[in-house]
């Protein structure tokens, strides 16, 4: 049976303010419910996007680790040159963290709301692309100037 409905009046559901109030509230009903054979649950969007941050925030890092390794090990396999293996990690990696930053200011200054599936997308396109393009640099055959 559902008791209480509280509505939350806010532009976006992922307004951190809102998060913030959803984590309050879960921390604050579970004691004062203890012992009295009652139990409380917060649901709607803003609720999915408090319980689906850590899911994404996981996802991220095993995408992350998982593609870093594969490109290291495939590289070190296939062309035997430690050099070739970390070039595409590191020059990614920077690329990453500056689109990533930009993508957060383009979102902030033109009051965009920015997917958390984000993250994960620019990180696999951007590796993929990314270590395509430094092999294409490092391996291409040189240039011959004709006369």
């Amino acid at each position: 049976m559902q008791a209480v409905n509280v509505g939350l009046d806010a532009p976006a559901p992922d307004d951190p303010a809102l998060l913030d109030v959803v984590r309050d509230l879960r921390a604050d009903i579970g004691p004062e419910l203890a012992n009295s054979g009652l139990t409380a649950g917060v649901a709607g969007d803003v609720a999915s996007f408090v319980d689906n941050e850590d899911t994404f925030n996981d996802a991220f890092a095993v995408v992350g680790v998982a593609t870093i390794i594969l490109i290291i090990g495939l590289i070190l396999i296939i062309f035997r040159s430690p050099i070739a293996a970390l070039l595409p990690v590191v020059v990614v990696g920077v690329v990453l963290s500056i689109t990533t930053g930009l993508v957060a200011a383009a979102g902030k200054a033109f009051d965009l709301s920015v997917s958390q599936d984000l993250q994960t997308i620019l990180l696999i396109v951007l590796f993929g692309i990314g270590t395509d393009y430094i092999f294409f640099l490092l391996f291409r055959p040189p240039l011959r100037v004709t006369a």
